[in-house]
Parts: structure tokens; sequence; C-alpha cells
């Protein structure tokens, strides 16, 4: 069995283990339980003592049934475990006890039954290995590359069905559950299971009519949460659940079996043209040109190659991808240099897989949290006590009179108003409107549920490529070198020498022909337009249509028809910052090597006497221009390496010792929308960070371009170098020492644009910006991680990041506790975008599956589209709270007046006021466009803070002091007559003025409450924008006026439906009309001017203590002499000025690394 050598677990008094797997960094807590009777037989006998509530607390809680039926145990005996992950969500799982046979591959004989002991958890599976749980891997980890050749004849039917015992299907199965599964659970939601205590109540009141029409809300409100919820699953199924037939290797046969029964180890035979891929496999023999659009959202051909056949390098999926040919993607070609077929052999199946890492990221995602979810309960808690409040007055009430009848229902009908029936309801169709309203602008979203999120954004994470800049690439020019010296610049593609400069630039890249044409990465393609030769696909021509003896796996042809073939190529890689091909010119026996790269690895890997020594500065030109700059390099190889020789030529021997040929200079122009968007963005104060895998001072140079670092600010860049006991370390390896003596210096970036005057730093605001690359970034965040929370605070440009590295960055703002949006164009930004609160991918390919919006506009201008849009939903469900609690609130009080006389409302009433008005005014409440400009201040992210809380609190006490002031310009008439109380008539007779007035004014308030939290700008259009909801609004107060004003004796409509009476007075009447009036401006006044604009927009900011991690923070920095340690030098805590050295810091790193360096 194959457990994961990066994971290792702590046994605990062998009841429970943390497993930790640094690959994806999720830790988790493992807890042993078994069966325990006792527990079971006392969960039993409570049940009915409870009335079945203790059957609902553990249907919520898993763990809770979990402790009451089990009892903790060894790890050993668990029959079920309880798993604590890394954001403390907890999840119980069934340990599953199975065996299998292991056969002899010779004899196919029995020599051993092994036992299985596992559980799955996220559908990960973990196996019972060394007294503890391990994640299950397989081939994956702990094998040398030239152990998959020794495989490459493949594995016996026999073996191959134990091994599917172990590690099970190869398929990535989406749950659908059936809608009355789901309905089910919805029902039983917390909120629901209220609503039947409350439909109860009300239904032993006889309250018919209004039970039947709230049960038929709740059901539309559970059904429409059903429907999107299977809707998103089925959607996610059809994109994911794929299967086919595949060719499988035995020995020196083949065998044609479903795609779902290949195990690790298999080896399959690729198809020449259009292959779909179902597992995870190591190419073995011969090259694939594939489609990874499904993973990276980038739908460019890729070359993958065979892993090379040697014994000293371990083989891993991150570092060998162009040699691993993945779940989900599309091979578009494959072709093999010999005679035998293209074979891979199988490493992972399953959610093991890319694709099911990507699914895994889907169906079990970072649990994000807005204080909006967790402050709606804590408000209906509020309200539940002010619930009790209204309980103890009823109680006192009764009591006083010593009438006992009824008393108890009563009390039970109080609670019932601490919920609005409405609520879920009315936040659903709000975020449901603005999600149509996003699709009209052409931004998809995954679930409304995100959208609240955008609203509270204040950074905002761009890639550069693709994103700020256009994805194509035009020619600058060749700044070519001869004997260590740079000649002068070749300027366009119209001016470009013939050479070995050229050569490489046509044989260099990883170009196919697709379609016709030669198809590939953007700068590939310029690159080898520019140089006006044609890409020839050798497995198109026939045998006397090539020069060449062998079939290579391209051919490239000059303008004046000589012919270069290329026989070998060592793919591009992230860790590795290049490429090169090995070639072979039709008029020459020699092989030439030619590479391209990142000029600071070309130049190291580059004979010294070639390399010019003023290099680095040329390049600082070019990169503090925005330009793009790629080296190029040469040799030849040894005569007496022949073409069969290359394909075991490992890449070590290839790249080294090289002839250093120039800089290739492309430029990356800024979209057009890039500024604009920007200064949107800044103007209302939105931070936002470049994190890029360019170049640092090309990334500076468009940081500046696009106004992300304004004119004259001060920049310092901040490098880190590491030393282990003397020795440099190599940073490209994946691990490095738990120890090392880190270097860190700081240093003064100049703006190109004013390189002499003198950059502007404030040091009461201390206004400055940082620049890290990926390396610095990578050796901090392990042997020094106490600096990355001031990196991450003043960070805005991070370049030559790795994409692990990126959903690094995105993790470190969101523990400095900001909101964080990330826009990328998907090709490496899948997992930053499915990290931040809030991903918008400018790719429309399946890997945008992982990214909860997804832009048809490529560029940034949809960013502020969307934060419009969130803001506007966020303060309509600010709104919706505090609109539907200030009604149940009303609603409550009107009730606790008539119940000091005994009367009461009655069922019509009710009705009327739940339906008439809260439902149908608040269903139209969201149905309202975001507002035009987004503005500075952001709207508040928590319900339960001052400025909610007095907005409520001062509401709710003008509608009580208008309420009883109507109550008491009542009873002070001379013609009103007290409603007396008769036990023979109080459910069905309650007319009376008290009852009619009561109900008239409370529906006037309810009305008031949705005009007055109906809040416009600056975040949503004005009310009146929203015709359907003002039209509700009238349609209330005319039929409510109409009910208050009817005067029609006997023949009055409303007479037997409302209780109504007549009021003898209409100058009394008018009265009341103009309080109302007087009502609403000052409930308009106070929370408009009062409230919004004079406590939060503008005292707040003035008066407020920082209470995020990333305010204090930036509170500290600005009081700290010390920081930034620009032009010092600290050694162990000493300080002294020397202008141009770094820092020394000792630091000591944890126990995993999973930063790729």
């Amino acid at each position: 069995m194959k457990s994961s050598t990066s994971c290792t677990s702590l046994v605990d008094n062998n009841m429970s283990t943390v497993i930790e797997n640094e690959e994806d960094e999720e830790n988790s807590i493992v807890t042993a339980y078994k069966p325990d009777k006792v527990r079971l037989l006392l969960t039993i006998l409570l049940t009915p003592l409870t009335g079945g509530i203790l059957l609902l607390f553990i249907y919520w809680r898993s763990d809770w049934r979990l402790k009451v039926t089990h009892s903790p145990c060894e790890l050993k005996e668990a029959t079920k475990v309880l798993i604590k992950d890394q954001y403390k969500q907890l999840f119980v799982e069934d340990v599953i006890s199975t065996s299998y046979e292991r056969r002899s591959s010779q004899t196919e004989e029995i020599y051993r039954n092994v036992s299985l002991r596992y559980f799955v958890h996220k559908e990960v599976r973990y196996i019972w290995e060394n007294a503890t749980f391990s994640r299950l891997v397989g081939l994956e980890k702990g094998k040398e590359c030239a152990h998959f050749h020794k495989i490459s004849h493949g594995m016996p039917r026999s073996e191959q069905t134990s091994q599917r015992v172990l590690y099970g299907t190869n398929c990535i199965v989406i749950q659908v559950r059936s809608y009355l599964d789901l309905f089910f659970n919805e029902a039983l939601n917390p909120f629901y299971i209220f609503q039947v205590y409350s439909v109860t109540v009300w239904m032993v009141q006889l309250y018919f009519l209004y039970c039947g029409c709230i049960m038929v809300l709740s059901t539309i409100s559970i059904a429409l949460s059903v429907y999107e919820t299977r809707r998103s699953s089925v959607e996610l199924k059809k994109k994911v659940v794929s299967g086919s037939k595949v060719t499988v290797q035995r020995g020196a046969f083949t065998e044609v079996i479903d795609s779902d029964d290949l195990v690790p180890g298999d080896v399959i035979i690729i198809p020449d043209h259009h292959t779909k891929l179902e597992c995870d496999a190591v190419l073995v023999n011969g090259n694939c040109v594939v489609n990874e659009s499904m993973l990276t959202g980038e739908s460019i051909p890729i070359t993958k190659t065979s892993v090379p056949n040697v014994n000293t390098e371990m083989y891993t999926p991150l570092t060998h991808k162009r040699h691993t040919l993945f779940c989900g993607t599309e091979v578009i070609q494959a072709r093999s240099m010999n005679q035998e077929s293209v074979k891979a052999v199988v490493v992972r199946t399953g959610f093991a897989t890319a694709k099911g890492e990507l699914v895994r990221s889907i169906l079990f995602p970072q649990p994000l949290d807005l204080k909006l979810h967790r402050d709606g309960l804590k408000f209906i808690g509020v309200a539940l006590i002010i619930a009790f409040v209204g309980l103890g007055f009823v109680v006192f009430t009764y009591l006083y009179h010593e009438i006992y009848e009824d008393m108890a229902i009563t009390l039970l009908n109080i609670t019932t108003f601490c919920v609005p029936p409405a609520l879920p309801a009315a936040i659903t169709i709000g975020n449901v409107l603005a999600q149509k309203r996003l699709e009209k602008a052409k931004i998809f979203c995954m679930s409304s549920r995100f959208i609240n999120f955008t609203g509270a954004l204040n950074v905002v994470c761009f890639d550069k490529t693709g994103t700020l800049t256009n994805d194509g690439l035009d020619l600058h020019g060749l700044r070519r070198a001869e004997n260590g010296r740079f000649l002068k610049e070749s300027l366009g593609s119209e001016n470009l020498p013939t050479g070995s400069c050229l050569t490489c630039m046509a044989t260099c890249h990883s170009l196919h022909i697709i379609d016709g044409k030669p198809d590939g990465y953007p700068l590939d393609v310029k690159m080898f337009e520019a140089t006006g030769w044609i890409l020839k696909d050798p497995s198109t021509l026939m045998p006397y249509e090539t020069k060449f003896e062998k079939t290579p796996m391209a051919i490239v042809q000059s303008d004046k028809g000589g012919e270069v073939a290329v026989i070998r190529q060592y793919t591009f890689a992230s860790g590795l910052q290049r490429m090169s091909v090995i070639t072979k010119s039709e008029d020459s026996s020699e092989l030439e090597v030619y590479v391209k790269g990142s000029p600071e690895k070309i130049t190291s890997i580059s004979k010294p006497e070639t390399v010019p020594e003023d290099w680095q500065d040329i390049l600082e030109v070019y990169t503090r221009d925005g330009y793009r700059v790629i080296a190029l390099a040469t040799k030849k190889l040894d005569p007496s390496i022949t073409w069969d020789d290359t394909q075991n030529l490992s890449r070590n021997k290839v790249e080294c010792d090289l002839e250093f040929l120039g800089l290739l200079i492309m430029e990356n122009k800024l979209k057009p929308e890039t500024i604009p968007a920007m200064k949107i963005l800044h103007s209302a104060n939105i931070r936002t960070v470049m994190v890029t895998g360019d170049n640092i001072l090309t990334a500076l140079k468009v940081a500046r371009d696009c106004d992300m670092i304004k004119p004259r600010e001060m920049v310092i860049r901040i490098t880190a170098k590491a030393f282990h006991k003397g020795n440099p370390l190599e940073y490209s390896l994946r691990t490095v020492p738990d120890e090392a003596t880190l270097e860190i210096q700081y240093t003064r970036e100049i703006d190109p644009d004013h390189p002499s005057e003198e950059m502007r730093i404030d040091i009461e605001e201390k206004m400055y910006h940082l620049a890290i690359d990926g390396k610095s970034f990578g050796l901090i965040r392990r042997y020094k991680p106490e600096l990355i929370p001031n990196i991450v605070r003043r960070g805005t440009v991070f370049a030559r990041m790795l994409p692990e590295q990126k959903t690094h960055l995105i993790t470190d703002l969101q523990d400095m506790e900001y909101y964080v949006g990330m826009c990328g164009d998907g090709a490496n930004d899948c997992g930053a975008l499915k990290t931040a609160h809030a991903g918008i991918s400018l790719s429309v390919a399946e890997a945008s599956v992982a990214s909860p919006f997804t832009s048809q506009e490529t560029n940034i201008m949809c960013v502020q589209k969307l934060m419009r849009e969130g803001r506007t939903a966020l303060v309509t469900s600010f709104g919706l709270f505090k609109h539907l609690l200030c009604s149940a609130i009303i609603e409550l009080v009107m009730i606790l007046f008539l119940y000091y006389i005994f009367n009461g409302l009655n069922d019509p009433q009710f009705l009327y006021i739940d339906l008439g008005l809260l439902v149908i005014i608040t269903l139209f409440y969201g149905n309202v466009g975001a507002y035009p400009v987004l503005v500075k201040r952001p709207p508040p992210s928590k319900l339960m803070a001052t400025v909610p809380l007095l907005s409520i609190g001062s509401f709710l006490i003008i509608q009580c002091c208008f309420l009883t002031f109507c109550w008491l310009l009542m009873q002070a008439e001379p013609w009103y007559l007290k409603w007396e109380w008769d036990d023979q008539r109080f459910v069905w007779d309650l007319k009376g003025y008290e009852n009619t007035m009561m109900f008239c004014m409370g529906c006037l308030c309810i009305i008031n409450s949705a005009i007055t939290f109906s809040q416009g700008a600056p975040y949503r259009k004005h009310m009146f924008t929203n015709f359907l909801f003002v039209l509700c609004l009238l349609a209330g107060f005319i039929l409510t006026s109409i009910i208050w004003l009817w005067h029609g004796g006997k023949y009055n409509l409303f007479t037997g439906l409302f209780d109504h009476i007549d009021f003898p007075s209409y100058g009394f009447c008018l009265l009341l009309y103009a309080s109302f009036f007087i009502n609403v401006f000052v409930s308009l006044s106070c929370e408009t001017f009062l409230i919004q604009d004079l406590l939060y927009q503008k005292l707040r900011p003035k008066m407020s203590r920082p209470k995020l991690k990333h305010q204090r923070l930036e509170l500290e920095l600005r009081h700290n002499e010390t920081w930034p340690p620009l032009d010092t030098t600290l050694i162990e805590g000493e300080r002294f000025s020397e202008k141009g050295n770094g820092a020394l810091i000792q630091g000591t790193g944890a126990q995993s690394c999973d930063t790729h360096l």
C-alpha cells in the first residue's frame, strides 16, 4: 500500500491523530470513535422526553450525533472518525474495513490476503498504516523518473484488480441529491423549524388563512433554494463527469478497458488525435500536444515530452508537469519518434488527479465568512430578547387582572414575532436580481451568495499579462551580443539580422500546426512570425518531402529555403525559467542547442566570456521602460553525440556552457480600459496589488503606467538571499533546509520618468510601496514569517510569483482581515481565483468553473461593475434585515398595546400586514440598480455594529413614540369608548377604536420602515427608479388609508374583514395623518442625515479606533521609526548605518515547506 510521503501523522494517546499534508496545507485532527450502547440507549430515552427536539439538534450537528451514540476509542478500533479541518469545520466519516488478494505476477497464485481499513474525507481516501491514518497516494511520490520506464510494459490483470480495491474507481463522482432529499434538508433548517412552531401556535389560535399563506410562502422559498442547489450540482456534473474506453498495455499484449477501471501503474496507449485524458499519467514514450484549458483556462497547445530515464531525479507532478498528462486535458496530437506507440504510466486517478483537485476545491471551498450572515442570526437573537421582554409584560398584565385563560398560547404567540417569515425569500430574490443585472453586464456568477462579498472588497489583486496588459506581444527589437559586447539594437522584425539569433527565434518555441497555422503561446507566435520562416509538421510530410534521415519533432524553413529540424525539446519550466531545443540543419552534421529564457537564468548558465559585463544595466534600461526581455543562447554539441543519443540526454548536460547570443525585446501594451478602471478603484479608496510572473522591473513600469504607483512615490524593493553553512541555497529546489541565514536587502527604486528627482516619502504618513519577487517572498515566508504582515500591508508589486505563491499572497491578505478580490485571465491564477473572496476570471474556458465570477469582457473594467453591484446587494441585504426586523418589532408593539386591554389582531389583519405589506413590498425591495459611481466609503459589512444598531434603535424609538402618541391622543378624545373585554367574544369580535387605530397606524409605520431603509445614493439608485417597489408602497398606503378613513356605517366593506369601526371625527383622523407624515420626515432625516451622513460618513472615521488587523498594523507602522529599514543593516538585532547593505536575519523554518523556490 502507498501512503503519502508528504504527510506526517502525530498520534495522541492512540485516540487521535493530526494529519499534516504539506502539499495542500490541509492539516486535520482525526479522533476515533466506536459504538456505545449506553449512550445510544440514553439518547433513545431522552428523545421523547424532549419532544423530539434532541433529534433536531443532533441532526443539525453531526459531531453531537456522533458523541451521543459513540464513545472515544483507540484509532485501531474506530468505526467512525471525527475530523476537524484547518478551518475548524467538523466532519464525521465512516471507517471501512475490507481486504483484497495479492497474487504473484508470475504464477497468479494468492500469496497474501491484505486487510484494508480506510475512511474517505472530502473525496480523499486515508488508509490505516503504521498505526495511524495517512493519505493514500499513487505513484507521484517517492519514485525516480527511471521507475516509470521500468514498468512501461504494463501490469498483470490480477494486480490491477487488487489495486482497484485499494484505490477505488477512477471516476469523479458528483453526488446530485434528489429533490425530495434536498427539500427535507432545507425544511429542517432552524429557520423553517421555527416557522413550523409559529404556524402551530397560530393554528391553535384559529389563524387558518394566515397560516396557509405562510406555509405556501415558505414552500416557495424552500423550492427556490432547492432548485438553485440542484441546478448548480447538475451543471457541475455535466462539466466534469466523463468516461471512455482506453487501451492498456498488458506485457506483450494490449487490452481495451473502461477508463473507470484504471489504477496507478497501468500503462495506457495514447491515440494519435483528439483524446481526452481520464487520469494523470507520465509520458514514457513519444510526444503529445495537449490543450489544458480545463485546468489553466488557457486554450494554448502545450508540448509534453517523455520523462527522462534517469535514477538521480525524483518525480513530482509539479516539477515534471511538462512530462505529465493531466486528467481532463485533451491530447490534440500524439507522435512517437520510433515505431512504438505513445505510452504513459498512470500515476493518479479519480479525485487525486489534477482535475479531481479542481473539482474538490469547488465541492469543498474555503469557508469565507461575511459577518452579515452571522450578525443576521445575532439580530434574530436580539429580536428574541425583545420578545421575551414582551412576554414579561403580557405575564404581568394577565396576572394583574387575574386572568389565566389562554395565557399560555398568548405567550407562545409573542415569541413568533422575532423571525420575519419573508426574510430568506426576500434576501434570495434580492441576490438573484443582482445576478441578473450582472449577466446583462456580461459578468456571470456561479452562485448568487458570492455577490455580497464583492460589496465588502477593499483589496483587489491583478495579474499583469492578459489582465492589465494585452495578451499579445509585439516585437520591439533585438540586441545581439558578440565577443562579450552588445551590438547596436535592431528595431522591428524587418531589421532582424540572419544568424544564430534568428535561428534561435525560429526553433526555440513550442508551436504546433493546428488547423493549418502555427498555434501556441502568444509570445512564441509573435517571435516566430517576426522571423518570416515557415513551420512544417513532419507527420504530414511524405518521406521524399523531408531532407532528414529520421522524423523530427518539427521542421522550420527559412525564407531562403534552408531547413532546420527540431529533434529534441526541453519544454519551458517555471522553476527553471527557460526552455531549449536540440536542432540539426540540413547542410550541417553537427547538432546545435538553442535556449531562451529569463536573462538572469540564461546568463548564469552561459560562458562568462560571452556575457557582456553591462548586461544587467542594459536589462534594467529595457525593463524599467516596461519591455519584456528574453535572453537567447546557443552551443554546439559534441560531434560524437548522434540523433538517437539526444533522446537520453539530461537537461542539465544540455543547458550549460552556453554562448550568450543577446536579448530579445518584446513590447506588452496596457489595455485601453486599464487606466480608467484603476482611476475608478483608486478614487474609491480600493487598494490595488499586482501579482505577476514577469520581471519585477517590468512589473514596476506597468504599475507606474497604470497609476497603481503614483509619480514620484517611493518604491522600496525587497530582495532576500538564503545561505546554509556559508553556501548560497539553490532556490530552484522545492525544499530547503529548516535553518538558514537570511539576507534581506531594502533598496530604493528610481522612477525612470523622473530619474533626477528624489522620490517623495512622507515621514508622518509613511507613504511608500514595497516591491518583491517570488523567490524573496518564498524565503521570507519560510525563514522570517513575522515580516510577511509588514510586506503584505504595504506590498504593491509581487513579481516572478509562481501559481502557488499567488495563492499564498491571497491567504496572507485574508489573514490580515482584508476582503480580497482577484482578477486574472485564468492561466496561472486558478488557485488564487478560487481562494479569494471574489475571484474574477477573464477567461471563459472550462477552468473558470473554479472562479465565482467570469467576465466575457476581457478587461478589468468588470471589477468596478461587479463591486458596484456587490455594494448594492450588500446594502439591500442590510436594508432588508433592518426593515423586516423593525417591522416585526412594530407588529409586536402593536400586539402588546392591544393585549394590554385584552384585544388583538384577527386573522385577516395579520394576513394583510405580513402578506399584503411585508411580503409583497420586500419582494420588490431589491429591484433597484447599482449607483453609477464607486464611492470612497464602503458600505458596512457588520450588522452588529454601532451605526446599524443606532439606525434600528432610533427608528424603533421614533415609531414607539408615534404609536404611543396616537394611543394617548385617541384616549383624550370626548367620543372615545374604551373596549371592554368579554371572554365570550375575544376570538371572534375585536371591534374597537383601539384595534382599528393601532392596526392602521401600525401598517403606516411598516410602510415608513420600507421607505426609511430604502437607502439610495451612494450605493443604490434612488428609490423612485424602482417602479414596482414604489407602486407597492403607494398601493399599501392607499389601501390602508381607505381602511382608516372609510365611513360606510353598516355598509363598510372592512367591518367584517378587519373588525373595523368608524371614527366619528375626521379631524382626529387627519391629525394622525399629519403626525404620520411628520414621523416619516423625522425618520428619514434621522436615518439619512444624522446616522448615514453625519455619523457613518463623517464622524465615525475620525472617532473609531482601528479594529481590523491591517488597520492596527498600519497604525504601528506609521509610528515605527525603524521600518522599513532603508539603507540600514540589522545583524542579530544591532542596527547601524551602512548605505547599500542589507539586513542579516537568522530565521528558523517550520517542519514543512510548500513554497516552490
